[in-house]
C-alpha cells in the first residue's frame, strides 16, 4: 500500500485570488487607468501655479554675485483648456472606454481564477476522499492478517 500524505490546510478561496499574479496585475491596470481618467477630467478645470526664479544680473563681471546684483521674480500662472473643450471631452470619453475595458479584463481574470480554484479544490477534495479510502483499505488489510 502507498504511504499516505498528511492533510494540508488550504485556506479560503479569496486568499488564493488575491495572491494570483494575473489578478493582481489586472487590478493594477484598472487602478492606473482610473488615475488616467481622473487626470483627463482634471483638464476641465483651470490650473493655477506659482512660478518663481532667482539669480544674479550685473553689467560687469566684477559685480556678479554681489548683493545688489541679486534678481528675483515671483508670480502666478493660470492655464485652462477653455477653448479646447471638445478635445478635453473626447479625451475623457476615450479614457472612460479604456477604463471600462480594463475593468472587463479584471473581471475576466477573477472569473478565470475562480474557475481554476474551483477545479483545483475539486481535485483536492477527491484526493482526500481517495486518501481516506486507502487508509480504510490499509486498516482492513492489517486487521485481516
Amino acid at each position: 500500500m502507498p504511504n499516505l500524505l498528511p492533510t494540508i490546510l488550504v485556506g479560503s478561496g479569496m486568499k488564493f485570488i488575491r495572491r494570483r499574479p494575473d489578478v493582481f496585475s489586472a487590478e493594477q491596470v484598472v487602478m492606473q487607468q482610473i488615475a488616467r481618467y481622473n487626470i483627463s477630467v482634471a483638464d476641465l478645470y483651470p490650473r493655477i501655479s506659482l512660478n518663481g526664479s532667482i539669480g544674479f544680473s550685473a553689467i560687469s563681471f566684477s559685480n556678479l554675485g554681489k548683493e545688489r546684483s541679486l534678481a528675483w521674480n515671483l508670480g502666478p500662472s493660470i492655464s485652462w483648456a477653455g477653448l479646447n473643450f471638445r478635445r478635453v471631452r473626447n479625451q475623457i470619453a476615450a479614457e472612460d472606454a479604456f477604463t471600462h475595458s480594463a475593468l472587463h479584463q479584471y473581471e475576466q481574470a477573477v472569473l478565470t481564477a475562480l474557475e481554476e480554484i474551483k477545479t483545483s479544490m475539486s481535485f483536492y477534495t477527491k484526493s482526500l476522499e481517495r486518501q481516506k479510502m486507502l487508509a480504510f483499505c490499509r486498516k482492513m488489510m492489517i486487521t485481516s492478517n
